[in-house]
């Protein structure tokens, strides 16, 4: 019996290879063998090919991940793009928010006109009313201030505007916090004003207490003066104050001194003149400690000279202009080489050099007298 040969591919069409086939097959049989070979070096190809793919697919996974990685890279540089966003309105919500105290004598230290005369920077009004220095019922410091009512309703109050002016602040928050003692309930108060109004806080308890009261107030849009006050209302009794604060914006942080010497000069002599130089800084000058008039001279006029008044002492401060300069109030201008003058304690204003060759005066909070 003959023996089959396998049946191999030749020429695309499958032969069985017969025993007289032997050489031939044999031919077949090795070219069968080189196909295979063929086929098997084809089969490491596509294997190579294959690896290459998974390879190309790993580089491919590869850069997905980098892609990914980079699209959560763009992703945190959004999100820190988006908070340093959120910082920077943060730093510009919060330019909205002081922390420097407006105020001048908020812990009632210094008390120039003597103990029962309202401490320096603050007026009493009231018929009636009365104030003292306070050296036992304390919060901050040495010193309170004790104020009493008798028949009228009483306030001291002090100016809130006079570093910035109160243009500057129409249509802003100003925030004013202080301690209040007080024996009776709703009688103890603190409160804003400006030309448009007031707004009051809550009252004090009435315990026996410090409390800290505050108030905030959106400042009128003609408001030409600021004023915090502390106010005892509704009936005869005593209060106390320290640690009073005001702040732009609408939170108050603990009370923080403002140095009273950091922001003016004060002259007890009988005669200054004010240099150049000062009325390029945003001064303020004052005649604490005077026994007398003090006359303040000015250098003649130019661009951007600017510079304040506060009447401390219960003397006339005069501010005499160049000799061919004017002081100008709204419509009123004055002589060349005149001057304006006031002896009201609390009184302040400014004045600013304008492009009419003159001193405009503005931020004033009582009368001036001038050339008379």
């Amino acid at each position: 019996m003959a023996i089959k040969k396998p049946i191999v591919l030749h020429n695309g069409v499958y032969t069985q290879i017969s025993d007289s086939d032997t050489t031939h097959g044999g031919s077949v049989a090795t070219r069968g063998e080189s196909l295979a070979k063929r086929a098997e070096s084809q089969g490491s190809l596509d294997n190579s090919l294959a690896d290459l793919g998974i390879s190309y697919a790993k580089r491919a996974e590869s850069q997905g991940l980098l892609d990914n990685s980079l699209a959560d890279r763009g992703q945190s540089i959004g999100i820190r793009a988006e908070s340093i966003g959120r910082l920077g309105g943060s730093a510009e919500i919060s330019g909205l928010q002081g922390s420097e105290n407006l105020l001048e004598n908020g812990d009632f230290a210094y008390w120039p006109n003597g103990d029962s005369s309202a401490p320096y920077g603050w007026l009493l009004a009231g018929a009636g009313a009365t104030i003292a220095k306070e050296s036992t019922i304390v919060k901050i410091g040495n010193y309170s201030t004790k104020l009493t009512r008798s028949g009228t309703d009483c306030v001291i109050y002090t100016n809130a505007h006079l570093k910035k002016g109160a243009t500057y602040f129409r249509g802003r928050n100003i925030t004013f916090g202080c301690w209040v003692y007080a024996t009776v309930a709703s009688r103890a108060y603190i409160y804003i004003g400006d030309n448009g109004g007031t707004t009051v806080s809550s009252p004090h308890t009435g315990d026996s207490t410090w409390q800290w009261l505050t108030v905030t107030r959106t400042v009128n849009a003609g408001a030409t003066l600021i004023q915090p006050a502390l106010y005892v209302a509704n009936g005869n009794t005593s209060a106390y104050f320290d640690g009073a604060i005001c702040i732009e914006g609408t939170k108050v942080f603990a009370y923080d001194e403002k140095p009273i010497n950091n922001l003016l000069l004060h002259k007890a002599d009988s005669y200054s003149v004010i240099s150049t130089i000062d009325l390029l800084g945003n001064l303020t000058y004052t005649n604490k400690g005077a026994s007398g008039e003090i006359t303040y001279t000015l250098p003649a006029g130019s661009a951007n000279y600017k510079v304040s008044f506060l009447v401390v002492a219960a003397q006339y401060l005069k501010v005499v202009a160049n000799v061919s300069d004017k002081f100008r109030y709204q419509n009123s201008q004055g002589a060349a080489g005149g001057y304006i003058r006031n002896n009201v304690p609390g009184t302040f204003w400014s004045i600013e050099w304008d492009d009419n060759g003159s001193w405009l005066i503005h931020d004033l909070t009582s009368e001036l007298k001038y050339d008379e």
